[in-house]
């Protein structure tokens, strides 16, 4: 029977298009299904419904029969159950206590509710651990992946049955979901952790990493006939789309605020702080702008030849050895020397003992030259990946560690260089702008989000190992300005270490 309600339920439409296919026959169904369990007003709204006829024109009562089919799906929807199997002992302990106590000193009964108060306030003071567990035991949480959280061990939790799972599942409401890490989730799988909540939070960080899409369906969108938008929409989250679109035209629309933006960090020194919010978020919107929350003090250190400064640059001239190509990725074999050199003086040294290190590359082939130096040259330290970590961009983002090195590898192409992929490109049959000269002279380098994690992971000293020269010209402040600005910082504010 229960199925039966449930199914002719679920069959009544609610929208204009499929109610005018065969709404007013479902809403038959559903009035003869369910004759002996509506009350007066619901069954002449389904009689209203069923007799409907194209010619009457846009129905009306949609809205109200939409509002009548979710009543019925909960009324009819098994709830999940939630057991506590006994009460906790702490919490009638308490309440005891409390009663004894205002009893033995015979109160007048107008202060039995003060000093009951007081007495909870003192079991609180002395004992938040024991309350923090009661209140625990009457709350409810469940954790997983987007994806997970619609699997068969979710909706156990939830008190869905195998066989009626499906009807269940989407009558199953949180009353908030949080989503962390939300812009680097694709649009359907947000779409999945959304559907499930009465108020969704949203935490993330567009101009961070963004969400991960199929390669090979980028490269089609971008080979076929799909215009520019199209491949815009592909590559944006839908974070970004909800944070820096669709939220901020409601909120300009009705004025009650739907995004909230945090204006201070307390990961790293104040100084690189400041340059990470003026290149990476400022220049896009200057109300995001942020601080920092702890002072300089807490960021001191004192590695040798970094004069206590938070900004380094090992300048490593392209004269001593360019960058290669290895396989698909690129090295740069003298950076990952020079890098490794460095580490050993700074952790075998007492300022450098109790410090994280961690090594950041856009380039796998150059981590994993960095990591096979690393293993001959220090042994099993390099095992321990909170004191020292080797890794793409990719494996950084939500780490920290007190110094990072990031190796730049690319260095700037000769003009022959330049020229003869110039025709290379044209004798394809395509055109070579400025995107193309970008993307051949400095590839990874340019994608100011990767760029943005690779530069925010260090609390302390941020060291930029690579070519200083590469930056100096046109076309890398055009397009390259976050590790431009940061040669100048170490030039003004840190140090420049000729390598």
């Amino acid at each position: 029977m229960r199925r039966a309600t449930l199914d002719a339920t679920r069959s009544l439409r609610v929208r204009l298009e499929s109610f005018a296919d065969d709404g007013a026959e479902r809403a038959t169904d559903a009035l003869d299904t369910l004759k002996d369990v509506l009350e007066e007003d619901a069954r002449k709204l389904l009689e209203k419904a069923s007799l409907w006829r194209s010619e009457d024109g846009s129905p009306s009562f949609l809205a109200e029969l939409s509002a009548l089919k979710r009543q019925l799906l909960v009324r009819f929807t098994k709830p999940p159950v939630f057991r506590v199997e006994k009460q906790n002992d702490k919490v009638t302990e308490l309440a005891e206590l409390a009663i004894e106590r205002i009893k033995n000193r015979k109160h007048p009964v107008k202060y039995e509710k003060s000093n009951a108060l007081a007495e909870f306030l003192v079991e609180l003071e002395g004992n938040p651990y024991g309350m923090l567990d009661a209140v625990s035991d009457y709350s409810f949480a469940f954790a997983a992946t987007c994806q997970q959280s619609v699997n068969p061990g979710m909706q156990r939790q939830k008190g869905i049955t195998k066989g009626d799972a499906d009807e269940n599942l989407k009558m199953i409401e949180y009353e908030y979901v949080i989503v962390d890490e939300a812009a680097r989730v694709s649009p359907r799988d947000l779409m999945v952790a959304m559907a499930q909540g009465k108020r969704i939070l949203l935490v993330g960080d567009h101009r961070q990493l963004p969400h991960i899409i199929d390669e090979e369906v980028a490269r089609q969108m971008d080979e076929g006939e799909a215009g520019k938008s199209e491949n815009d929409w592909l590559k944006q989250s839908m974070f970004q789309y909800l944070f820096s679109s669709r939220l901020k035209a409601l909120e300009e629309g009705d004025g009650v605020p739907r995004r909230v933006t945090l204006d201070k960090q307390y990961r790293m020194h104040p100084l690189l702080g400041s340059f990470i919010s003026r290149n990476f978020y400022e220049r896009f919107d200057p109300l995001e702008k942020f601080g920092s929350g702890r002072p300089v003090s807490d960021f001191v250190h004192k590695l040798s030849g970094s004069n206590g400064r938070p900004a380094v640059w090992l300048d490593v001239p392209a004269g001593k050895g360019r960058h290669q190509r290895s396989g698909t990725s690129w090295t740069r074999l003298v950076e990952a020397t020079v890098i490794v050199r460095q580490l050993k003086v700074w952790m075998n040294s007492d300022a450098g003992k109790n410090l994280s290190f961690g090594i950041i590359s856009f380039y796998k082939a150059q981590a994993d030259s960095i990591r096979g130096l690393l293993r001959r040259e220090l042994g099993s330290i390099t095992d321990d990946e909170k004191k020292l970590r080797v890794g793409t961009v990719d494996s950084f983002q939500g780490m920290e560690f007190d110094v990072v090195f990031l190796s730049m590898v690319r260095v700037m192409p000769t003009s022959s260089e330049i020229g003869k992929e110039k025709k290379r490109i044209i004798e394809k049959g395509e055109n070579w702008n400025d995107q193309r000269e970008v993307q051949f002279c400095f590839g990874h380098l340019c994608l100011y989000n990767r760029l943005n994690v690779a530069m925010s992971r260090q609390k302390k000293l941020l060291a930029v190992v690579g070519d200083a020269r590469t930056l100096q010209n046109q076309l890398a402040e055009n397009f390259v300005s976050g590790l431009v600005d940061f040669l100048h910082l170490c030039h003004n504010e840190g140090v420049v270490m000729s390598c």
